[in-house]
């Protein structure tokens, strides 16, 4: 976990930057006791953690989800994927399905080597998806134009029932700018997925028009808020829903 201090009108709190490359922060409630920090604030937790905060619904804290199969596609959704998926048939599609202990760090430094430089991926958050994906399967998408890799999507399976959406890696060349190969490579993984028996892929919060095409539902990230039930940042960060977490220590 990274913590850093945020600043808003004058207030100083503290916030995690969670990996982008996983679903959630695995924090538990006994690392939250060694947390002296405060005020802190934690976002994307486990939603097994059963314990959050709701934010003012922003739609960058809003997580984006696709059923499997999606049935809930409009007609609209379901030509655009005939569509690019026809567009795409003239290349090489390598699956792979294999077990996140086996995949090295290079190696998915390689897989991700052009949208880790282009969105400034720090160390943190390529060693924290390795801490993550030891004990998961992981989806491994290559698409080539001949003997051209142009594109690979990495996903991680993490439960019997649910899988992240963690990157698709593009070639910069602008002729394969009208194959829409993002698309293209999770409509060939939300296929694979159903033939696994996965029944949800969660494609990560923050808002693109990616996310927005695809999803069936969405809903609002939970976190958790260690501050003082009076400190004035719980108004300036329109924290609702806030559940008493200790009654002995001031977590909402």
């Amino acid at each position: 976990m990274m913590i850093e201090p945020v600043n808003i009108d004058g207030y100083e709190y503290y916030r995690y930057n969670k990996s982008i490359l996983i679903p959630y922060e695995t924090t538990s409630k006994e690392d939250l006791d060694n947390i002296k920090l405060r005020p802190l604030l934690l976002d994307d937790l486990d939603p097994k953690f059963n314990m959050g905060i709701g934010l003012d619904g922003n739609i960058d804290d809003v997580i984006w989800f696709v059923s499997i199969p999606p049935t809930a596609w409009t007609s609209k959704q379901k030509k655009n994927e005939t569509y690019i998926s026809k567009l795409n048939q003239k290349f090489d599609v390598e699956e792979i399905i294999t077990n996140g202990n086996k995949i090295s760090e290079e190696y998915l430094r390689e897989l991700g080597k052009r949208h880790f430089k282009k969105y400034e991926y720090d160390d943190f958050s390529i060693k924290e998806c390795m801490n993550f994906i030891q004990d998961k399967k992981v989806i491994i998408i290559k698409i080539k134009d001949n003997d051209v890799n142009i594109a690979n999507l990495f996903s991680i399976v993490y439960n019997d029932t649910d899988a992240y959406y963690a990157f698709t890696d593009r070639t910069d060349d602008e002729k394969y700018n009208r194959f829409s190969l993002g698309n293209y490579t999770i409509y060939r993984l939300i296929k694979i997925l159903e033939r696994i028996g996965i029944k949800e892929l969660n494609m990560g919060s923050g808002y693109t028009p990616l996310k927005k095409h695809l999803h069936t539902r969405k809903e609002q990230s939970l976190g958790i808020a260690l501050i003082d039930k009076n400190h004035p940042l719980l108004l300036k960060l329109k924290l609702k829903n806030i559940n008493l977490l200790n009654k002995d220590t001031p977590y909402y």
